[in-house]
């Protein structure tokens, strides 16, 4: 295999067409970019490569012929980064049609680059890239952003055999000395509880100063214990992070425990299914037109798109003018695997608005869906519709 993409390499170089001296990764003094994205603790080519994957990951569609004659590969990319920005002489040689055709698709929807610089000046860049295609979801090859997976290390955990399994057993101690404490003033307290806890870390090992995402099973002791247990996570030493991952996506610790009431009044843990292995990189399902941006600005792009297609598709019922009928309508769904929006649920002031918001919200497009760790899944989204005799609002 070196042979060949040597070879290709070789090859595929000679036949471009040449605008003043190409230069290659290791002869300028900054990378290009993405524009508008900038890379904290990170080397220039690291961060570029960074986004590539990003890119790839967000607009790769498994090609149709060769997904029925269940066929996997690579691809290997040849292009130039003009030091305008723009991408020329994209080459693509792989092991199928269908791929070099889809890995000339991927990088074909970049539009421009942040050129590379030599003495401060920008210049034409050759550059190489594979694109890994494999029906082997565990395996992303060469192109992984997900694996080996974001890692915490609590001081007490060090010498640990384990250090995933060492944390995940602090924080369930943690969890289970608060609940016992404010079960007490709770009612009903004789059934299982499930507790969910997701927050991302920083550089220095410390949470960031947002609300952590807990979910306690039980509204009434959700509310008398949520705050106290998310002091006590927040009082943690500062944690050892191991495969620190860009800051172009979003990661998340995600840990779950189930408990039980024993006979002699403490809890009991519950092996949960999902078992903390590490950081799972979360990204959101992504709006026709919003490929290829970092988390923040593709939920920022998202939340938008929306928008925009709310006002596009309104029709105020008439029905509901004549009764002088107004107020907020709120919509969850969830958007599928497969990228469909599914489960659409309405509840406002009265059914004539709902069935318009309900109407609206199957009109979407179908969505890339969201992904964990590389793996299609299924999240809730929610949009508020506020209805008015005078004028319109939509909130996200």
């Amino acid at each position: 295999m070196k042979l060949f993409s040597l070879f290709f390499l070789v090859c595929l170089h000679s036949g471009f067409s040449q605008e003043g001296k190409i230069y290659t990764s290791n002869e300028v003094e900054s990378h290009p970019s993405f524009e508008g994205f900038e890379c904290v603790d990170m080397s220039g080519l690291n961060c570029f490569e960074n986004q590539l994957n990003a890119h790839i990951k967000s607009t790769i569609q498994y090609p149709e012929e060769a997904m029925n004659k269940n066929l996997s590969g690579k691809v290997y990319l040849q292009f130039i980064i003009q030091k305008t920005g723009k991408i020329t002489d994209i080459k693509a040689r792989g092991t199928h049609g269908s791929f070099e055709r889809e890995g000339l698709r991927i990088i074909q929807q970049i539009t421009k680059l942040t050129p590379a610089k030599v003495n401060g000046s920008p210049v034409s860049l050759i550059f190489n890239h594979p694109i890994n295609f494999s029906f082997d979801k565990e395996k992303v090859g060469e192109t992984s952003i997900y694996f080996p997976r974001e890692q915490l290390v609590h001081p007490k955990c060090e010498a640990a055999g384990d250090p995933t399994a060492c944390l995940n057993q602090i924080i369930q101690e943690k969890v289970a000395t608060v609940l016992y404490e404010e079960r007490k003033n709770v009612k009903n307290g004789k059934d299982s509880l499930a507790i969910r806890i997701s927050f991302g870390i920083l550089d220095n090992g410390t949470l960031p100063d947002e609300p952590l995402d807990i979910s306690i099973s039980g509204i009434e002791l959700r509310k008398k214990s949520r705050k106290t247990l998310a002091q006590k996570i927040r009082q943690m030493p500062s944690l050892k992070v191991l495969n620190r991952k860009s800051y172009f996506y979003r990661t998340r610790h995600v840990f779950n425990f189930t408990f039980r009431h024993g006979a002699d009044g403490k809890l009991e843990s519950i092996p949960h299914k999902k078992r903390y292995e590490g950081g799972t990189i979360e990204e959101i399902p992504i709006f026709p037109g919003c490929e290829g941006l970092s988390y923040t600005k593709a939920t920022t792009c998202f939340n938008s798109k929306m928008q925009q297609h709310i006002r596009r598709h309104f029709q105020y019922p008439k029905e509901a003018i004549r009764k002088n009928i107004s107020g907020k309508v709120e919509v969850t769904m969830n958007i599928g695997k497969s990228g469909e929006v599914e489960s659409i649920r309405a509840k406002g002031p009265h059914s004539l608005l709902e069935q318009e918001a309900i109407r609206i919200i199957k009109l979407l497009p179908k969505f890339k869906p969201a992904l964990g760790n590389g793996l299609p899944v299924t999240i809730p989204y929610s949009v508020p519709i506020t209805f008015g005799l005078k004028s319109t609002r939509v909130s996200n």
